[in-house]
């Protein structure tokens, strides 16, 4: 299976949210490797801790935003917001139900949501950023 790597061009230029960002990363590719494998139980802890990583990195994120007078961070809450549902959902889903993605559309759905997150959305804020910093 594919891993997924964080590279300079998805890296925001601030030591905490990159640092975020690879532990994100990180938990995507471990946990698809345990679901790989079949390995449900400790599949369910790293999906557990990613989506618990994610809701810390989006309060952190928009905590430095703010402080660094980020125009857009209330919109940008808003998308965190959305995201973190989303993944809470699927997580609920997991629980309850028992019935799990097959590897290959987990790790096509988290990288997707990785890389919507860092593309898409964080580097909206990179010039400005790196303009601050």
């Amino acid at each position: 299976m594919k891993e997924f790597h964080l590279t300079e061009r998805l890296m925001v230029g601030h030591p905490v949210i990159d640092g975020d960002h690879q532990q994100l990363v990180d938990l995507v590719n471990a946990s698809t490797r345990e679901l790989s494998a079949g390995n449900h139980a400790v599949f369910m802890e790293l999906f557990a801790d990613l989506v618990e990583l994610t809701k810390k990195h989006f309060e952190r994120e928009e905590e430095i935003l703010a402080s660094l007078g980020f125009p857009n961070t209330p919109a940008h809450s808003h998308y965190h917001l959305e995201m973190q549902d989303e993944l809470e959902a699927r997580l609920m889903r997991y629980e309850q139900t028992g019935k799990y993605d097959d590897p290959q559309t987990y790790f096509y759905d988290m990288t997707q949501f990785v890389i919507h997150d860092f593309v898409t959305k964080d580097l909206e804020f990179k010039s400005f950023m790196q303009e601050v910093l």
